[in-house]
């Protein structure tokens, strides 16, 4: 699985090459399907956060 996410880096860094001025928004399902919002926080993941820190992508 961590390969499918440097594969989508590179996409994302090559497009943001050629466009910069696009921003791409990029939204995690947190919720993993659902509604019981104690849950929530134990099933959120962590990984795709880190991700996205490490590869210098913005989180709002």
């Amino acid at each position: 699985m961590i390969d499918d996410y440097a594969y989508i880096q590179s996409i994302f860094r090559a497009f943001h090459q050629k466009h910069s001025h696009i921003q791409i928004d990029l939204f995690i399902l947190e919720n993993r399907c659902t509604d019981d919002e104690k849950q929530w926080l134990a099933l959120k993941n962590h990984v795709l956060y880190v991700w996205l820190e490490i590869c210098g992508f913005t989180i709002n």
